[in-house]
């Protein structure tokens, strides 16, 4: 990439860019969902991709913040480690002595 070369003819020099694709929403199946926060079209999150409902999270251009793929596959490592905690968090206590196998008496 040397430049950008404008509409009206002119071209901006450039040793760097950052090219973007553009973005179109796909979001038309979630504006129906009631309780969700929007802020235009994008979902307002928490910390960990969470949503205001429960069990939607919101990934790169759906959510707030900058549209690129590194901060996309980040959103999804914060938001599988939030879905697991939940399932954790729902699931009853595990006793894991039980997944120990048993000590014989001689080597006690």
């Amino acid at each position: 990439m040397s430049g950008v070369k404008l509409v009206d003819g002119t071209v901006v020099e450039a040793t760097t860019g950052l090219i973007n694709m553009g973005s179109i929403y796909h979001n038309h199946y979630l504006k129906n969902i009631p309780g969700l926060e929007w802020d235009g079209e994008n979902l307002i999150t928490n910390d960990m991709a969470q949503t205001s409902h429960e069990r939607i999270f919101a990934l790169g251009d759906l959510k707030q913040g900058l549209n690129q793929v590194s901060i996309a596959v980040a959103d999804g490592t914060l938001a599988a480690t939030q879905i697991w905690r939940n399932i954790r968090r729902a699931s009853p206590p595990r006793k894991w002595e039980d997944n120990i196998p048993k000590l014989s008496a001689v080597a006690r």
